[in-house]
């Protein structure tokens, strides 16, 4: 099968699932600032270990952390991911759960030459899902109450096509550039109510269609220390964005029935409204120690400074953030016959994150500790991967919102697509 063919299955395949594409997690206040919670670029594996791959990859999965260690993957690939997340919210006077999931990634990559590999992916880029509800008295009227309604929704849809090359010895390079989109719509409602009657509900919404490139670049080094053990470097660069897009504002008027939420009123203040948003620069070193296919330990620092944010040429307050993770796997014997349980592959890891998120003069962390493994299935190299992660983010200091969250994320690598569905069998 031709690269031209095989380039152009992938995105079929992808233009295909896009249909069905959720990226709801559930309720989380935050997302409402900048263009959401940006994910974690990690697949499965790399989630199970902190989320540290800057450096570290070995051929049977994909690894979306840094775009050089593609090269790795010597086989056809098809790698699937999905998400769940159940989620605490609590203030110092009330708290609530939630529940959400969404497809985490579609992934593929073949190699096209000796010291070449491609790679398609379709991941969400960004999440926003939020509703904060408050009240407040009417000023001049003691027996009227103010409600107020904060919500939003949507998110950016990230399609990446990745290149990675091997160098010369054990350096290589890799590139991706990914076409972002998707749409955010966000809404301020506000409804007065007494004890003799009810008004209707006026919002004020803004809702933006984001179109854009983004790209970023990695290498990676790796170096033989002696027989059955490797040092790795790792360094990915996000490149400095604006993204560019169109904007809606105006004003509706609502029933003051939440069974008939149908706006009947409008008020376009701006319609098709042409600005950007910029995205910072963001680096990532990495370094890992492996025996392949046995263990390995992975360390990951990220820096990404969103203190020059602005949508619309409009500045928000947020700082410089940074990612500590650690992580490690271990697989007891990956050749064993006689004992299945010394095939898998068990990972553990902790990231501690500084978000740029700053808020009533806090700013907001991020602390959580993941397991998982993976499972192999069938003959080869496919495996079903596991990811379990339990954190928290944010306090209840200074009036803020404490999120504490259990996530699971489930994968499906399959090995030697190419091999066992595209090639003809030759009878000698």
């Amino acid at each position: 099968m031709s690269l031209i063919v095989r380039v152009g299955l992938v995105f079929s395949l992808i233009c295909i699932t896009s249909w069905g594409y959720s990226q709801s997690t559930g309720n989380s206040p935050y997302s409402q600032l900048g263009v959401g919670d940006i994910n974690n670029s990690a697949f499965v594996p790399n989630q199970a270990m902190g989320g540290a791959g800057a450096s570290h990859a070995n051929g049977i999965y994909i690894n979306h952390i840094n775009p050089a260690l593609l090269v790795r993957n010597r086989i056809t690939i098809f790698d699937v991911g999905v998400n769940g997340q159940l989620k605490k919210l609590q203030t110092n006077t009330s708290s609530q759960q939630d529940f959400g999931g969404n497809l985490g990634y579609l992934a593929y990559a073949f190699p096209a030459a000796k010291k070449w590999t491609i790679g398609a992916t379709l991941r969400p880029y960004s999440n926003v899902n939020y509703e904060i509800n408050a009240s407040g008295p009417v000023a001049g009227s003691p027996a009227s109450q103010a409600n107020y309604i904060y919500k939003g929704e949507g998110g950016l849809t990230s399609v990446e096509l990745t290149n990675a090359v091997n160098i010369i010895g054990g350096l290589s390079l890799g590139v991706r550039a990914s076409y972002i989109f998707g749409n955010i719509t966000n809404e301020s409602i506000v409804s007065v109510q007494s004890p003799s009657i009810s008004t209707n509900k006026l919002a004020y919404v803004r809702r933006t269609n984001y179109s854009d490139f983004i790209f970023n670049a990695g290498l990676v080094y790796r170096h033989k220390l002696r027989d059955k053990l490797f040092i790795n470097g790792g360094l990915v660069y996000d490149f400095a964005t604006n993204v560019g897009g169109t904007r809606f504002t105006g004003f509706q008027q609502r029933s003051a029935s939440d069974d008939d939420p149908l706006p009947y009123g409008y008020d376009t203040l701006a319609k098709d409204i042409k600005g950007s948003v910029s995205l910072p620069a963001q680096y990532k070193i990495g370094i890992s120690l492996d025996a392949p296919f046995h263990w390995a330990i992975l360390a990951d620092f990220s820096y990404q400074n969103w203190s020059d944010y602005k949508d619309f040429n409009v500045q928000e307050t947020l700082g410089s953030g940074y990612t500590l993770a650690l992580g490690g796997e271990w697989t007891p014997d990956i050749n064993s016959v006689s004992n299945y349980l010394k095939r898998i592959t068990y990972r553990t890891g902790l990231h501690y994150a500084q978000t740029p998120i700053l808020l009533n003069s806090e700013q907001i962390s991020d602390l959580g500790i993941n397991f998982g493994m993976s499972v192999p299935v069938g003959r080869g190299f496919s495996n079903l991967n596991l990811a379990l992660t339990a954190g928290q983010r944010g306090t209840l200091s200074n009036n803020l919102i404490k999120e504490q969250y259990f996530r699971v994320a489930v994968g499906f690598t399959l090995n030697g697509l190419y091999d066992r569905w595209f090639q003809k069998n030759k009878i000698d």
